[in-house]
């Protein structure tokens, strides 16, 4: 396919209904820990996050809320961090199965989709692929060492460094490089007829980084950028490596029963960064290269998911072609944690008083300990699967169990389909109950969050029409409504009269803590929030021939996404006002509906907070999602292939105007407590600023939308030991960049339509465009396969 050096499985970002993540790091933890004490340092921002970083959205579902598995056993996530290439050699990959609707009832702990990708058990042959590229390398061999004993390992290293510095003065300063490397290895052993056994490991390392450093900035682009604020893009630093061991074995009694069971572990381990950039107090102190900006503060923070798994599965073929069953289930244990360091600060007296506010506020210092957490989960299910004549139903259930919050849940699942022969059509339609707990343990932590969050919830329904025209075109139209409730969402009315998770043995140690055997604490989280997802999906295809021809498809996904946080909507003073109230009285019990938060005082006074938030667009809505991919085969001699994509962009609230005020007054605001700022001639503490002045209208505007196009050529060489594949692409060929944010406001200047705030942009996951002035160069590609 173009634009993925030849990748199957970057095929899933085309599919209908699949978004893909361009800063796809899990932001896990420590970021959302953050953001629960920014929004109450950022009151007047009034896009508020309904959804976490991630990797795939399927659906509208949650960027963390999809399961990922290779040969069955649980993956950390399918692409590498700049999107280019998947984390499993393409030569590994026998079949994909994608899942973003209603699905067999033996996946569960997602309220999204599944990505199950089934590589070689077994091949008749010996196979060997080395695969050398400009930017990376990777090969693959498979081996039948006797007729029951057989061995296949891969591994790839991605390098383009080592090229783009050659030419630094050609790379765009907003360019993200990733380098990365992956393996994949397994041991197949058939003992028997009846018995075969393999063992597997695979995984992936990733770090992103900016290429640009400071000794390659120009004079140049210094002047440009000196007044802009620093890009958001800085959080898509990053470092993490993930690794799964696993054991199957396969026993089939008999030709109709089947049972196969799988022990496996998956270790995630993840760095990110995150900095804090304030306006320069004193014009003497602008460094290089000058900005009116400087980095305070930068926090690090280490995150890790360790994933032990057991599962059984069994089959059994009750009247053969007609009636099957499956039944089994999962039990998996996850030791899940996080930790934050300040790993640069300015000691810059003018900036002492910031360090006060953010580093010694409970919930940061919360935030920098960190904390670690057990759960464990128990999935079971039993499934019919029936098929009489042309018809075919799938009645299932599944139990979930969770023990933070001690529920066990059910989870129905339905799929049925009507094949007419004579047309070659199909009619289907599904529906299915999902669960998952909550994904980051910042948000059920006790440390950090609320240790009673309850399980997440999603209802799929779909339906659609399958037609086939002749032996190669096929045409898929599909409408679905995915519904969401009990999302975990940044609660700051959430609170525990008894704080009855309290760490005692941590707070006898610090002599700030208080000690006070009944008092109050804040949760940060709940599971108020609801949504939903409707769209329809096209999807034609074209299979290639065996001689010349076409081949490709085209998929378009028109779909709306929304969320309600279901949280009272207050002002900026009445929450200040509430919130002195409330703090200066001993709160004994808070009850919480669907429709409001009462508080019960200790002096007999009470207060009711309704819950008047309205729906809002999702953070990853896309309204419409198109994607091409076309080639001609000229026989066995060559191809070659185009691929488009168009996505709308996610929707924000856009700045309609300005205000005048000062530093010291904007300071005040967020930090009631702070000192006047000694001001002198030097200082900018006394100039006029503006601040911004946000539309009414929620959400109302999008960023630019993305489009990129990809072109592949292909010469097939065969050859007395083998086959020679070499190949060219030209990978965004427009050089398009994706917009992140419309919002980072210059507050030294006023509110100018279309300059500030000035949209800010990064090359796509690592597809920048080369450029020599104004003309952009895009990503050439080139390489050559050899099979053996």
């Amino acid at each position: 396919m173009p634009g993925g050096f030849g990748d199957a499985l970057k095929a899933v970002q085309s599919m209908p209904g699949i978004s893909p993540m361009y800063q796809m790091y899990t932001g896990a933890s420590f970021q959302s820990a953050i953001q629960t004490f920014a929004q109450a340092t950022n009151p007047d921002k009034p896009d508020k996050p309904n959804g976490e970083k991630g990797f795939l959205v399927m659906r509208g579902a949650g960027a963390r809320a999809n399961q990922f598995y290779f040969n069955g056993l649980p993956m950390s996530y399918p692409f590498h961090a700049d999107g280019l290439t998947s984390v499993i050699n393409n030569n590994a990959i026998r079949s994909l199965e994608l899942y973003s609707g209603s699905y067999s009832a033996r996946y569960g702990f997602a309220t999204g989709g599944i990505i199950n990708i089934e590589g070689f058990q077994k091949r008749d042959s010996n196979l060997s692929v080395a695969h050398l590229n400009a930017f990376l390398t990777d090969v693959y061999t498979y081996r039948n060492i006797t007729k029951d004993l057989n061995v296949s390992v891969s591994g790839k290293k991605y390098y383009p460094n080592i090229v783009f510095g050659r030419v630094p003065n050609l790379i765009p300063a907003e360019t993200f490089l990733a380098d990365y490397n992956d393996y994949q290895a397994r041991i197949g052993w058939d003992i028997s007829e009846n018995h075969s056994l393999s063992f597997q490991t695979f995984g992936a390392k990733d770090k992103r980084y900016p290429f640009k450093e400071l000794s390659q900035y120009n004079p140049k682009e210094t002047a440009q950028s000196f007044a802009n604020p620093p890009s958001d893009a800085d959080a898509a630093r990053l470092d993490r490596i993930f690794r799964t061991d696993g054991i199957q074995h396969i026993w089939k009694p008999k030709s109709s029963i089947t049972n196969t069971f799988n022990v496996s572990r998956n270790y995630f381990n993840e760095v990110t960064e995150n900095g804090l950039d304030m306006l320069v107090l004193d014009i003497t102190k602008i460094g290089y290269p000058p900005s009116l900006y400087k980095r305070v503060q930068t926090i690090q923070n280490e995150y890790f998911n360790d994933l032990r798994q057991i599962e059984n599965v069994s089959e059994v073929e009750l009247l053969k072609r007609n009636w099957k069953i499956v039944f089994g289930g999962q039990y998996r244990e996850v030791d899940t944690g996080y930790k934050g360091k300040v790993s640069q600060i300015d000691l810059d007296p003018t900036y002492n008083f910031i360090h006060q506010q953010l580093l010694n506020s409970s919930d940061v210092k919360s935030v920098l300990e960190g904390d670690s957490v057990r759960t464990r989960q128990i999935g079971t299910f039993f499934e019919n699967r029936f098929k009489f004549y042309d018809f075919n139903l799938n009645l299932g259930v599944r139990r979930e169990y969770y023990d933070k919050s001690r529920e066990w849940k059910t989870a129905p699942r339905v799929a049925i389909s009507k094949e007419i022969a004579y047309t070659q059509s199909r009619i289907f339609a599904g529906y299915g109950k999902h669960f998952q707990a909550p994904s980051d343990v910042s948000r059920y932590s006790a440390r950090t969050g609320n240790p009673n969050l309850k399980m997440e919830e999603s209802e799929h329904a779909e339906i659609g029409w399958d037609q086939k025209i002749g032996n190669f075109w096929n045409i898929k139209i599909e409408g679905y409504q995915n519904t969401f409730s009990n999302l975990s969402i940044a609660d700051p009315y959430a609170m525990d009269p008894f704080s009855r998770n309290r760490d005692l043995m941590r707070e006898s140690l610090d002599p700030n803590a208080d000690l006070s055997l009944v008092r109050r604490s804040n949760l940060n989280y709940s599971n108020s929030m609801t949504g939903y997802s409707r769209g329809v999906e096209v999807f034609i295809k074209k299979e290639a021939s065996a001689e010349s021809g076409l081949y490709g498809w085209i998929s378009y996904t028109k779909s709306i996404t929304k969320r309600n946080r279901n949280l009272p909507e207050l002002t900026k003073q009445e929450y200040s006002s509430w919130l002195a109230e409330s703090s200066a009285k001993d709160l004994i019990h808070q009850e919480n509906t669907d429709y409001y938060y009462a508080n019960f005082y200790r002096d007999g006074s009470y207060d009711v907070l309704f819950k008047n938030s309205k729906e809002e667009l999702y953070d990853f809505d896309r309204t419409h999602m198109f994607n091409m991919v076309i080639g001609w085969k000229f026989g066995e001699k060559a191809q070659i292939g185009l691929r488009g994509t168009y996505l709308t962009n996610y929707a924000y609230t856009p700045v309609v105007g300005s205000k005048t005020t000062s530093i010291q007054e904007s300071l005040s605001e967020a930090f009631p407590s702070l000192p006047p700022v000694p001001s002198s001639s030097s200082s900018s503490s006394a100039f006029p600023i503006y601040k911004p002045v946000y539309s009414d209208m929620l959400r109302s505007a999008r960023l630019p939308h993305y489009h990129q196009f990809d072109l592949r050529f292909d010469r097939f060489i065969p050859t007395s030991w083998g086959r020679m594949t070499a190949y060219l692409e030209l990978v965004n060929i427009t050089g398009s960049r994706i917009a992140v944010s419309a919002d980072t406001f210059v507050p030294i200047f006023p509110f100018v339509p279309g300059a500030n705030p000035e949209t800010q942009y990064i090359y796509l996951n690592g597809l920048q465009s080369l450029r020599t002035e104004k003309n952009k160069i895009p990503y050439l590609n080139f390489g050559i396969e050899f099979r053996f």
